[in-house]
This record gives structure tokens, sequence and C-alpha cells, in this order.
């Protein structure tokens, strides 16, 4: 699942971003192939901004860009706290549908999970 960052406001679903900036942020090349396609086989041509230097949600959250990759992975922990965060900042998550074999989540270690 991708999760990307995006303005409240501003974006309601992935077809919303057709012809905005997407901020990539630094990528491994799967995730971002992986990222591209799942645009693409959505029919949203995004502007696509690679600027390795800038931290990508930041950009989101200056209105710079109108979203960003949050989190590449399984799905978030139930009860997190980084969801209300976000909304402080007028930042949501929006799920995607990713064809990319998924970094662990952050609770486990290399195929164990605690709990």
């Amino acid at each position: 699942m991708l999760y990307l960052a995006v303005r409240d406001e501003e974006v309601g679903s992935l077809s919303d971003l057709s012809g905005k900036a997407v901020a990539l942020g630094p990528q491994d090349p799967p995730y971002e192939a992986a990222i591209r396609q799942a645009f693409a086989t959505a029919g949203v041509a995004a502007n696509f901004v690679e600027d390795l230097e800038a931290d990508a949600l930041d950009r989101v959250v200056r209105r710079e860009v109108a979203a960003a990759p949050f989190w590449v992975g399984p799905q978030l922990l139930e009860g997190a706290r980084l969801p209300d965060a976000l909304s402080q900042a007028g930042v949501r998550l929006l799920e995607v549908p990713l064809d990319v074999e998924p970094r662990p989540a952050p609770d486990t270690v290399q195929g164990r999970s605690d709990g």
C-alpha cells in the first residue's frame, strides 16, 4: 500500500492529482517505479517533482506540491497518533494500492514481530 500525504482541502481522491505537482523525494528505484505505475494505472498524469534535497512531506505542508509519498508498506498501525499530527498541519493520508514488495512494518524486525 502507498500512503500519500495530501492537502486536506485540495485532494479527495487520486484522480484529483492529475496535472498537479507530486514530490517524490528520495525513493529506492523499485518504489519510485511502482509509485509512477500506480498513477499511470489509475490514469492520473501527475507532474512528478524529483528533489532529493527537500523533505517531500514538508513541501506538502508548505503547499509547494499537492502530494508526496509518506509510507510504502503494510497498513499503518491502528490508533497511531501520526494521522492526528498530520491533520493538525492540514494534511491527511490517501491510500493507493501499490504493486511492489512492501517494506517491513515499523514494529517488526526481520520476520519477527513483537506482540
